[in-house]
């Protein structure tokens, strides 16, 4: 029972990184922990098996003391298997929440660059349809004298709105 006590105390110090900057190594070191788990649950699962054995083993004479020792021996197999269950499942929680927030942190950041790039789409759409290679009389704004100037103005007033829009739909 003391390294499973060991073994929870690592993750509860992994536990308390999870609000700092999660790292793929807190992953790693808690299915390490969750692994040596599952290997002390076999191990006591087979010692289970031996100390039932050894109780209903009526050839070998059995003294008072040996008896309660074998009994004390049996409760405290039972309580480590209960443990290492209960640890088990809380690692497990643990590692799925790291999972999640990792999600949720690269979510956002994808939610970000493409608002970005919607942003930065608006220029450049704009631009492709004025460096057409098509007749002057077909492009609006072609014969104004400050046409050029009047068309990067629109293009970053439409770029600001989408900003604002973005903003709104908290998507930037």
């Amino acid at each position: 029972q003391s390294y499973l006590r060991i073994i929870d105390r690592k993750r509860k110090e992994i536990e308390a990184h999870i609000g700092d900057d999660t790292e793929e190594m807190e992953l790693i070191d808690l299915h390490e922990l969750e692994s040596n788990l599952v290997y002390f649950d076999t191990s006591l699962r087979a010692n289970k098996v031996v100390l039932d054995r050894l109780m209903r083993y009526n050839r070998i004479k059995k003294y008072p003391e040996d008896q309660d020792l074998l009994d004390d021996v049996v409760v405290e197999n039972q309580q480590a298997i209960e443990m290492t269950r209960i640890y088990r499942d809380i690692i497990q929680g643990t590692r799925e929440l790291l999972s999640s927030l990792m999600d949720n942190r690269l979510n956002s950041a994808m939610k970000y660059l493409a608002s970005i790039t919607i942003v930065m789409a608006i220029p450049t759409i704009i631009s492709g349809i004025y460096g057409m290679n098509v007749s002057e009389k077909w492009m609006p704004l072609a014969h104004t004298p400050y046409g050029f100037g009047i068309i990067c103005v629109l293009i970053l007033v439409a770029c600001v709105i989408t900003m604002k829009v973005l903003k709104k739909r908290k998507m930037l």
